[in-house]
């Protein structure tokens, strides 16, 4: 018998084959830039004071002093724990220690519970008006699609706490009043101030995901190749 294929089901087939693979590379390549975050976020370097100059892809730990400002917060919305809707708080927080004198950073306390009223935000615990915090510096997160929300007030305008779904640290500068370090400060499970969900991770999904991903689309790389061999043979028996 002899092995003919037809030239559109070889088109179509390797065609397809050659997606599948190539978002398999792409989800193994998301697999090891992840594993690199990973690596990094555990092995952070410490710091006794704020980077002068601030990688956001070191997870720096820091131990620092100051005094919270709890009159003037941001609720980050659409956020989950524990399959239960929530708000992230975001809190400035004044450095006092030698080299940071002056420098104000927002410290992300962690979750709060939306309640049954969107029309209402929930009552946030104060923090203690000066404290030492630890936690880790990295960019601050922003869930979800942004969705245009307009451009936001300043200084005495501005209506607190504030309820974004889009956090970005000019705008909120701009309404603060005053400049804001480009790192924001995720607070350790045992330092003061905290809320709940303080359980961080460096990502949302971790590189095994993307590597069974990948599994995924070679697997239907190697059907489709498969598939055209069957109909290879289908016709060579006709």
């Amino acid at each position: 018998m002899r092995f003919r294929p037809s030239i559109l089901s070889t088109l179509v087939l390797f065609s397809l084959a050659a997606g599948f693979i190539a978002l398999g590379q792409w989800q193994q390549g998301r697999a090891e830039s992840k594993e690199r975050i990973v690596t990094a976020f555990a092995q952070g370097e410490r710091a006794d004071t704020l980077p002068v100059q601030p990688d956001p892809q070191a997870f720096t730990r820091v131990k620092l002093s100051g005094r919270f400002d709890a009159g003037r917060q941001w609720l980050v919305d659409n956020q989950v724990h524990q399959a239960r809707p929530g708000l992230h708080v975001l809190t400035p927080f004044e450095v006092n220690d030698d080299s940071g004198a002056g420098r104000t950073l927002l410290v992300n306390r962690g979750w709060v519970a939306q309640g049954p009223d969107r029309s209402r935000l929930p009552d946030v615990p104060s923090p203690p008006a000066s404290a030492t915090i630890e936690g880790f510096l990295a960019p601050v997160r922003t869930p979800g699609i942004q969705l245009g929300e307009g451009p936001g007030a300043a200084g005495d305008d501005v209506e607190w706490p504030r309820r974004v779904v889009w956090p970005d640290l000019d705008t909120m500068a701009q309404e603060l009043g005053q400049p804001l370090y480009p790192l924001v400060l995720y607070l350790d499970a045992n330092s003061p101030a905290g809320l709940d969900g303080r359980d961080w991770q460096p990502v949302s999904m971790g590189p095994e995901r993307h590597r069974g991903y990948a599994v995924q689309w070679y697997a239907l790389a190697a059907t489709a190749i498969a598939g055209w061999l069957v109909l290879a043979t289908r016709r060579r028996t006709n």
